[in-house]
């Protein structure tokens, strides 16, 4: 059994990562955290993560409209800009069981 202890990251799927990650760092004060796109090796899709605390929020936009990217493209054509996944961190208890025969 297990037991969510806090959120790990909130992930949003959004046109533009690099304007939304920037967006959160001027107007609520996060600060760049990791980066995944062309540079890093990474040709389909673009990642900003921002970080406050305890807080990440990790912005992912596709670069083409390719069949790669048809899960992030559909979500954003049906949804707009929204999150897409939410990271908990959990804490695993072990719960000791007995058998009677």
């Amino acid at each position: 059994m297990s037991r969510c202890v806090s959120l790990s990251h909130l992930t949003f799927y959004v046109s533009n990562a690099k304007q939304a990650a920037l967006n959160w760092c001027l107007q609520f004060g996060f600060k760049p955290f990791k980066f995944r796109g062309l540079e890093t090796g990474h040709r389909d899709r673009c990642s900003h993560a921002v970080k406050l605390n305890d807080i990440v929020l990790v912005f992912v936009s596709p670069f083409h409209d390719e069949v790669a990217n048809e899960r992030v493209n559909g979500h954003i054509l049906r949804h707009g800009n929204s999150v897409n996944d939410v990271g908990k961190s959990v804490r695993l208890t072990l719960e000791r069981t007995t058998t009677q025969v």
